[in-house]
């Protein structure tokens, strides 16, 4: 999952370079929601640190981001 995470900014620098204007990814999916408990907070906590400091260094790059859905712990 973490690997995802840095996939991700990846893209998003990337997507920037070439004019694309908005992308829309999946963070959590309900299949997720099956895992083990453990499972569950290990991806939710990499989520919480992940998606704060993405947010922070995007904003510097001027590259905005708008979650859907929920954004909080086992909502």
């Amino acid at each position: 999952h973490k690997k995802g995470a840095e996939v991700f900014e990846e893209i998003t620098d990337n997507c920037k370079e070439a004019g694309v204007k908005s992308i829309t990814a999946y963070a959590f999916s309900t299949e997720n929601w099956k895992r083990t408990d453990e499972e569950i907070d290990g991806i939710i906590g990499i989520l919480d640190i992940y998606l704060d400091d993405l947010i922070r260094e995007k904003y510097k790059k001027n590259i905005r981001f708008r979650a859907l859905g929920y954004r909080c712990s086992r909502c």
